[in-house]
Parts: structure tokens; C-alpha cells; sequence
């Protein structure tokens, strides 16, 4: 709790950092974005973090982070039915999870909003697909952590 409370005032200090940069780049519009979504889920927050987002992946079409960022919002659209189009933005939403995990497969966040996606689509089997296939990409981390005591 800690944590998630020193993670959001820190994209908040960076966010209004980013609002004085006089030629913003990616990762100022990611934090800007990031510190939209941290204000709550009314539709006008998430709109203006997935117009951050979509200017941070306009200038780094690689930039995991505002991926991931865009993940989060989309799902949240579609996974709390703020939306008449629910199919629309899970789908955005998967398409930009599993973008970031092809550039960064180890990226928590994109995993984590994956698995939202999936289970807001009623395909659990794919979270359990996912998280073996990963273990085996790492070496069955969770098997070391489990069982190494």
C-alpha cells in the first residue's frame, strides 16, 4: 500500500515536470498520462491519459510504458462497461498488452493488464496458459521461489 502510495505521488512530481518541459518528450507525455489515470476512472480522466498516451507512442513507437499505459485505460473503458463498445476496447486493449510484451516479455504491468483482459473476457485458461509459459521462458521462477526454502 505503501508502495502504490510512493509510486502515484512520483508520477505526480514527474507529470508536473513534464507540463514545464518545453519540448516534451515520450516519456513526459507517459507520466502526464499516468497521472491522469492515478486521478480515478471517470471518462474524462481516461480520455485525457489516452491522449497522452497516444502522443508518448507518437514519438516512440517502441515506448513500453505508454503501451502498457494504453492497456490500462482501455481495459478499464471495456472492463467496467463505461462503454457501449465493451468488444472495441478489450480488444485495443489486449492488442496493446501484447505489443508491450513482445518488446518487453517480462514487463509486470502489461502482464498484469493482460490477465485483467482475459479474464473480463471470460478466458481464464489463457491466464493460466500465459503464466506457464512464461515460468518456462524464466527458468519456473515460480517453482524456485515456491519451493527454495
Amino acid at each position: 500500500r505503501l508502495a502504490n502510495q510512493l509510486n502515484t505521488q512520483l508520477v505526480i512530481a514527474e507529470a508536473r515536470g513534464a507540463e514545464k518541459a518545453p519540448l516534451p518528450d515520450s516519456m513526459d507525455f507517459y507520466f502526464q498520462g499516468m497521472a491522469h489515470l492515478h486521478k480515478g476512472p471517470s471518462m474524462a480522466n481516461l480520455t485525457q491519459a489516452r491522449i497522452y498516451f497516444e502522443r508518448a507512442l507518437a514519438l516512440d513507437g517502441n515506448n513500453v510504458e505508454a503501451m502498457t499505459g494504453e492497456a490500462l485505460v482501455e481495459r478499464i473503458i471495456g472492463g467496467n462497461l463505461m462503454a457501449t463498445d465493451r468488444a472495441a476496447h478489450l480488444g485495443a486493449a489486449e492488442a496493446a498488452a501484447l505489443h508491450a510484451l513482445a518488446l518487453a516479455p517480462n514487463h509486470s504491468v502489461a502482464r498484469y493488464a493482460l490477465g485483467l483482459i482475459y479474464n473480463y473476457t471470460n478466458r481464464p485458461i489463457n491466464i493460466v496458459l500465459d503464466i506457464m509459459r512464461n515460468n518456462k521462458k524464466n527458468n519456473n521462477i515460480f517453482s524456485r521461489v515456491m519451493y527454495s526454502k
